[in-house]
């Protein structure tokens, strides 16, 4: 009698040990998984830019990573000012040096960082042109 009262807690005893050997068996001792999840390996998600791109956007995105430390005047607003000529995308140096290739050294500009000089530069007002001093104006 005592060994029918016991078999239903000795057999889910082995169930269990029957159920660990069968999913310890099913990995290879010694040997790494097949599954990688290196940064390379899974998908890239590239991050929205926004409408309005500001200077520290620009900065932080790709003026920081590839121009300061050979253009250091970049880290300021009034030394990229020389590279740009503002709301004229085309006549901007600092975006036909990325389109064609020669900047930044080594690498070709990724689409992305086109966009985000193209609508910093789009974005800016052009600046007033000064008129030229008259010579009237020295003589006083």
């Amino acid at each position: 009698m005592v060994l029918f009262s016991t078999f239903p807690f000795v057999m889910t005893n082995i169930f269990f040990i029957l159920l660990v050997l069968l999913f310890t068996s099913c990995v290879p001792i010694g040997k790494k998984s097949k599954l990688s999840f290196t940064p390379e390996s899974l998908p890239q998600v590239e991050a929205v830019i926004p409408e309005n791109v500001s200077y520290e956007f620009l900065k932080k995105e790709i003026l920081t990573p590839h121009c300061i430390k050979c253009h250091d005047r970049m880290g300021t607003e009034a030394g990229l000012a020389w590279w740009l000529v503002p709301g004229v995308v085309e006549e901007s140096e600092l975006f036909l040096a990325m389109e064609d290739g020669s900047m930044p050294p080594g690498r070709a500009a990724t689409t992305r960082e086109l966009e985000i000089v193209r609508r910093y530069v789009e974005q800016l007002k052009p600046r007033a042109v000064k008129p030229p001093r008259l010579e009237a104006e020295f003589v006083r």
